[in-house]
């Protein structure tokens, strides 16, 4: 990582994620303790189970994990010390739910160790809509952290609104897909309901965050996010 990119990755993130956010009631971490992984879980169950994703009462333990938790990193977001949301980044190199859930054509361009999978990404109702320096503070944790480490590009996938989030960062690319196979079928089981729902306006992304242009950007959250309250 170059010297410069470092400097820009430590200013910006003490910017956007811990000086202006604090004057809102909000602050941003890595989860590390046991926890705070069961809270990110309990915010997953919470936040899917609300918008129809699971079934109530589905998952005993009212937390959701999955088989990549062990190899992700995870944030938290935090409102006057009350846990809002929560999001993590997967690296692709072995694998990760979006090629376990969609045809990505030439996915194996995009399984290395500068990218990751940038996923389960919840935020408790209140603090969602108006309330969004949740939901950005989350990907701007994320942000930061890949300029931090090497990595470059991000993949993911949402409904098509979802990708306005990540414009605040660099413009995403929506991704070609092919045909599904049993295998992808048999993979969105768990979640059935969520791809249910949105089927056709479900959308597949890549962010090149080596070409982002944190200083350009970083004068846009706050004039969204501090200064625009009503959408």
């Amino acid at each position: 990582m170059s010297t410069i990119r470092h400097i820009r990755a430590v200013i910006g993130s003490n910017l956007l994620l811990k000086w202006y956010p604090k004057l809102l009631g909000y602050t941003f971490r890595r989860a590390v303790t046991e926890e705070d992984f069961e809270i990110a879980y309990s915010i997953r169950h919470a936040v899917y189970t609300e918008c129809g994703y699971l079934d109530a009462g589905e998952h005993c333990e009212n937390k959701l994990h999955d088989k990549y938790d062990a190899a992700s990193v995870t944030f938290l977001a935090f409102h006057k010390s009350t846990p809002v949301g929560t999001i993590r980044l997967t690296n692709t190199r072995q694998g990760s739910p979006v090629f376990e859930h969609f045809n990505v054509l030439n996915a194996e361009e995009l399984m290395s160790e500068r990218c990751c999978e940038i996923g389960r990404f919840a935020v408790l109702e209140e603090y969602r809509k108006s309330k969004r320096f949740a939901s950005v503070g989350l990907i701007g944790i994320c942000y930061y952290h890949s300029l931090g480490n090497d990595i470059d590009r991000w993949v993911g996938y949402g409904v098509h609104y979802v990708l306005k989030s990540f414009m605040l960062f660099s413009k995403p690319k929506t991704l070609p897909l092919g045909p599904l196979s049993e295998a992808h079928l048999e993979a969105r089981e768990p979640f059935s309901s969520y791809f249910h729902k949105h089927g056709d306006h479900l959308v597949v992304f890549s962010v090149n965050i080596a070409r982002s242009k944190p200083w350009l950007t970083l004068g846009y959250h706050l004039k969204k996010l501090i200064f625009r309250t009503d959408e």
